[in-house]
């Protein structure tokens, strides 16, 4: 069996309703996929061993053959990490004032709360200028039971980087210099990980 690898998670199926900016021009899964694409061309040419999954649909049933598919290929390895990149909303449609980038992992004390946290420290120390979201100060990451985090035999982290549906998050997501310094905190931290197994 291999010893590590990590899954990059899209953040939602293909042209979902409502996963966009206000405007229409900016769309989550599309950036998602394409951060998703440049960590594993990294991930690659370090030797890392990587998958990149993406829901068939946001529905329940979607949301469920994600994870299955996760835990499949987690399977044929001793340890697995899903990392799930998102942009977030306020949720209305409408241009919001609500603004920063989160980290979020399941319910209970895991190795992803471990995950958590030195991804969001990580996250803090590469870009410091960034707003962030902080649940404390002495447990900065949130915890949701959202699907993609509840796989049984794989540690998962889902990160929420910025509001798509606030202008000036919306700048940032979309300013490729800063997607680069966040993919070489994720990337940095993959590498690290993989190396302690």
């Amino acid at each position: 069996m291999k010893k590590f690898i990590v899954i990059l998670g899209i953040a939602h199926a293909d042209n979902v309703a409502g996963k966009c900016s206000p405007d229409g021009l900016h769309h989550e899964p599309v950036w998602s996929k394409a951060q998703c694409k440049l960590i594993a061309a990294s991930l690659s040419a370090k030797g890392i061993n990587y998958a990149i999954v993406q829901p068939d649909s946001d529905d329940l049933k979607g949301r469920v053959a994600f994870v299955r598919e996760c835990e499949k290929i987690a399977s044929e390895y001793e340890h697995c990490l899903l990392l799930s990149l998102h942009n977030n909303a306020a949720g209305n449609g409408q241009w919001m004032n609500a603004h920063g980038w989160c980290v979020y992992d399941s319910p209970g004390y895991t190795n992803s709360d471990v995950y958590a946290q030195q991804f969001f420290n990580d996250l803090l120390k590469a870009l410091p200028e960034i707003p962030v979201r902080r649940y404390s100060l002495q447990k900065p990451d949130f915890e949701a039971a959202f699907t993609v985090l509840l796989g049984y035999n794989y540690n998962a982290v889902l990160i929420e980087w910025l509001f798509q549906d606030n202008k000036e998050d919306l700048a940032l997501i979309e300013n490729e210099s800063i997607c680069e310094r966040m993919r070489n905190a994720i990337i940095n931290r993959i590498e690290l990980i993989s190396k302690s197994f």
